[in-house]
């Protein structure tokens, strides 16, 4: 019918629309191939990077919500596992924290893979749900290879690399399994209720800011007309929920940046900037970043008022809307509690995964509401994905030309911990793992973290340090090549240097034993340290295979040797310079 309909006109609109769709599906063929080859670099490069910037020493929040909880349980206070974080309970976090060290060593690797697992859910359950509303196969696997890339893009580097930060991701990925459910009228109407609650406090128990997740849902009840019953029920539910949550929890009060003392609406622009937040590793400016993040509230804010005034609201329209007032929920929460901090503080690396959520959820909601601008809407986001694939070369690593991106210098980690577990504690080293102000709690949780076997401490060179004595019958030459370049004096003692690598047992950081001419064990030290003169002079040498180590006072020189496969090879000696 429709060809007989366009024989009967002699006219050139016919043809036009059929060169048009054609030119589209040629698009939407290009959009689609460029969108994928774009995720599988995203993905790949940030799975690279957390590989490359791993690392098993706690840091930060993590000496306290990890060795703490593990602390507190061996002395018999169960009560750790609801014991706030901050303003939070971390209940399912420390649920993985839990498997980490009593499954998998407490290395943090499981924690870590426990994030990916956790955003290729989040990735998932928006595919899912998004999975009718593309007629065309390509334009759905555009999409999702572009929320895709969004979602694993490297500026969330801080979520990917800490095992700590799970939690940010765990309370997105809940909350919107909760709408996905409650989305839902059909069959089964009353468990999906009881599986959408059950998310919403899934959600709770992740973050603080997952209390909202209950909240939001009352409003998405509102939003798709359901019964009152319903509203009130799911209310009821999220109001106990934060009742029980908030009972006996003090709310800590931050100082004041002098430089925001006055600054006018400052958790307003708080705000825009934390939803602009992933456009500052572009464009560096909390301006901008805050202009960006108050247009795609306004992009937003305008398809739902648009889509609620004509009646199209649909339950995939509902489960997109809610989403989007989750996040606006948690980035008023973090602006109330962050404010305070300064604007930098809206634009830090674990706030940016709730941006591009909400990015993702703007591209899908826009997708469905403008089917006649559908294409048009998919290009503009694989091109705004595209203007962030650049920022993936930093989770390469460190190159001659190209510095870290993630975290700082890790290697002063290592001796952070090597200072402190061999009784030469260097608290200018401990202030790059845990704050400076709370120095006697990180000595603590270090000394049991030692004394129990956790995590790092359990194996390998940081459980070998202050343990091993050297052996004069068991030296190997064979075993190693390296020096020891120097020995110099600090205020807790000598700290010598120099270079190791490992001609056997090449798995990892090469421990060093520096020794008096008596044979007696006086320090230890730790390989790991950038020696780019080392590669380049030595064949086959590693970027790292720079060593430090901090000995006790002393006048007489020492000997260096690494100790490898149970064996001692030496390095050499030095006197104090």
């Amino acid at each position: 019918m429709i060809l007989m309909a366009m024989g009967q006109h002699n006219n050139a609109l016919p043809y036009g629309i059929l060169a048009r769709s054609s030119e589209e599906r040629n698009l939407t063929r290009v959009l689609s191939t460029w969108s994928l080859a774009l995720a599988a670099l995203v993905i790949a490069s940030t799975i690279f990077g957390a590989v490359h910037y791993f690392s098993s020493i706690p840091f930060e929040d993590q000496w306290d919500a990890y060795i703490g909880f593990f602390h507190s349980l061996a002395d018999g206070h169960f009560q750790a596992w609801w014991n706030p974080q901050m303003e939070h309970r971390i209940v399912f976090s420390r649920l993985l924290f839990w498997l980490d060290g009593k499954v998998f060593g407490g290395l943090n690797i499981f924690s870590i893979v426990a994030t990916f697992v956790l955003m290729v859910g989040l990735c998932a359950c928006i595919a899912y749900e998004s999975r009718r509303q593309f007629l065309a196969k390509s334009e759905w696997i555009t999409a999702v290879a572009i929320l895709s890339g969004l979602m694993f893009l490297w500026v969330q580097n801080d979520n990917f690399t800490s095992g700590f930060q799970n939690q940010f991701v765990a309370v997105y990925l809940f909350a919107l399994l909760g709408y996905a459910q409650f989305s839902k009228i059909g069959d089964h109407r009353n468990l999906r209720i009881a599986i959408a609650l059950l998310c919403g406090i899934l959600s709770a128990l992740s973050m603080a800011n997952g209390l909202a997740a209950l909240f939001v849902m009352s409003a998405q009840a509102i939003l798709m007309r359901r019964p009152l019953r319903e509203i009130v029920a799911v209310t009821l539910v999220g109001a106990a929920v934060a009742a029980i949550y908030m009972h006996g929890q003090t709310i800590p009060v931050l100082p004041v940046d002098p430089a925001m003392a006055h600054v006018h609406l400052p958790i307003l622009r708080f705000f825009f900037v934390f939803l602009g937040s992933p456009v500052v590793f572009i464009l560096k400016s909390n301006l901008v970043a805050g202009i960006f993040g108050f247009l795609t509230f306004c992009a937003f804010s305008s398809l739902v008022a648009y889509l609620y005034f004509t009646r199209k609201i649909s339950a995939y329209h509902a489960f997109l809307i809610a989403g989007y007032g989750f996040v606006v929920a948690s980035g008023l929460g973090a602006s109330h509690g962050r404010w305070m901090l300064g604007f930098d503080a809206a634009r830090t690396s674990r706030y940016t995964t709730p941006a591009l959520l909400s990015y993702v959820l703007l591209l899908m909601l826009a997708a469905d509401a403008l089917p006649r601008r559908r294409t048009l809407v998919l290009a503009l986001s694989v091109l705004f994905l595209t203007l962030f694939v650049p920022i993936q070369i930093r989770a390469l690593g460190h190159s001659d030309r190209l510095p870290y991106f993630a975290r700082a210098d890790m290697y002063s980690w290592k001796l952070a911990v090597l200072g402190q577990k061999i009784g030469l504690d260097h608290p200018e080293l401990d202030a790059g793992i845990f704050p400076a102000d709370s120095h006697e709690r990180y000595v603590n949780q270090a000394d049991y973290a030692a004394a129990a076997n956790i995590g790092p401490y359990g194996s390998g060179w940081l459980h070998d340090a202050g343990i091993v004595n050297f052996d004069p019958g068991k030296i190997d030459q064979t075993l190693c090549n390296g020096s020891l370049d120097g020995t110099q004096t600090d205020n807790v003692g000598r700290v010598s240097t120099g270079w190791v690598i490992a001609s056997k047992y090449r798995n990892g950081d090469v421990l060093v034993l520096l020794v008096d001419t008596a044979g007696q064990t006086l320090g230890y030290g730790v390989s790991g340290m950038s020696r780019p003169d080392v590669r380049k002079a030595v064949a086959g040498a590693p970027r790292d295979s720079g060593w430090t180590g901090f000995a006790r006072s002393g006048d007489g020189p020492l000997n260096a040797y690494a100790y490898i496969g149970g064996k001692f090879c030496p390095l050499g000696m030095a006197k104090i310079s």
